[in-house]
């Protein structure tokens, strides 16, 4: 949160809520790409969330730097999804 704060100019507040937000959203995935994983197979889930973290890394900056404070904010709550992925299985 201090790099959101300091680097992108982003209060301490907005970058809470915004993890906040993406922990609740994780939460709710978890099981869902457990469930996904028990019916496609652990291994296609995985490699899936292997790929959308490599793209989404590029994205997750692009939108940080962009400056446009909405923008932030999805990246932020949208920033675990690939992380559940991964963990779901």
């Amino acid at each position: 949160m201090t790099s959101g704060e300091h680097g992108y100019d982003y209060s301490y507040n907005f970058v809470l809520i915004g993890t906040l937000i993406a922990a609740a959203v994780e939460l709710v995935l978890v099981p869902v790409f457990g469930m996904y994983s028990d019916t496609i197979g652990r291994k296609k889930v995985y490699a899936w969330g292997a790929a959308v973290m490599g793209v989404w890394g590029f994205i997750y900056f692009a939108l940080l730097d962009s400056g446009v404070t909405w923008l932030a904010f999805v990246a932020l709550c949208l920033g675990l999804i690939p992380h559940a992925m991964h963990y779901g299985p």
